[in-house]
């Protein structure tokens, strides 16, 4: 499946750039990996989208001991940004674009982790720790 990830992917990238240019090429191919891959294959693997949200219903507590090492690391990949890339550039941010930067955040992180730890630790649970 990678290789047809890769394969689509790179149509999309290139058939959209062809029809519609940037940005809203990139978007749109986005879009498709983010609804056809990280949601609708992982469904289908999965058993449908109940067995996905059942990623999301883990028993086990995820963070390690102690606690705020864990939370420290996933807590960077927000301070980092927001020190190197929102203050430097704070007069040019509008409501809209921190709407939006929030919003793909959110999306890009959700569904990338349904497709590459949901789905790959249910299909590999051996690989996985």
């Amino acid at each position: 499946m990678p290789f047809v990830l890769l394969a689509t992917m790179y149509a999309a990238f290139r058939g959209l750039t062809a029809a519609y240019g940037y940005p809203l090429d990139y978007l749109l191919a986005f879009g498709i990996y983010w609804i056809g891959w990280c949601l609708i294959f992982p469904a289908a693997i999965l058993g449908g989208p109940r067995k996905v949200l059942e990623l999301f219903h883990e028993a086990q507590p995820r963070f390690g001991r102690p606690a705020w090492k864990s939370l420290s690391l996933l807590l960077w990949a927000l301070v980092f940004p927001v020190f190197f890339a929102l203050i430097p550039r704070f007069a040019q941010v509008n409501l809209a674009i921190l709407g939006v930067s929030l919003l793909l955040g959110l999306v890009v992180g959700i569904t990338e982790e349904i497709l590459w730890r949901g789905v790959f630790t249910r299909l590999f649970p051996d690989l996985s720790g």
